[in-house]
């Protein structure tokens, strides 16, 4: 396949045009058919997206392209995390408030997997924010001095 399109690169006032071959590969699946796959030009391995930051279209990896959750600080990634479970079961997002109850319909056994998960995780948020006043507090009394 050729990719023909113009890119804008940083700082670029005109933007240059670019032609990109991008190499198809076929797999084949359980119950038949097909399902095609690009080859990243940068690495090589198969990729069923190719993206750009203004460039030549690559795989994830070779962009240096992450998911948003990698990026956040970890207080953050749990909190996100919790707020899911709670969403799940139907409660309040607030970590203050109770945990919700088993919603109707839910096995039990999959109802105390999300609790024990969701408990973890706001457990590890609350020691996060824990250690984060204990460190904001040394910081104060070190400046009032």
């Amino acid at each position: 396949m050729i990719l023909i399109y113009k890119s804008l690169g940083l700082g670029a006032t005109k933007a240059k045009p670019i032609l990109q071959q991008v190499a198809i590969t076929w797999t084949g699946l359980h119950f038949g058919g097909q399902r095609p796959w690009f080859i990243c030009r940068g690495c090589g391995r198969r990729a069923a997206v190719l993206y750009t930051t203004g460039g030549l279209f690559e795989c994830r990896r070779c962009q240096g392209l992450v998911y948003a959750t990698q990026q956040e600080a970890p207080y953050y990634r749990n909190l996100t995390a919790a707020q899911k479970i709670r969403a799940r079961l139907g409660g309040s997002l607030s970590t203050f408030d109770e945990f919700p109850d088993k919603p109707k319909r839910m096995h039990r056994r999959t109802y105390l997997r999300l609790r024990a998960r969701g408990e973890r995780v706001e457990a590890a948020c609350m020691a996060l924010t824990k250690r984060w006043l204990s460190r904001t507090g040394k910081l104060r009394r070190a400046r009032v001095r």
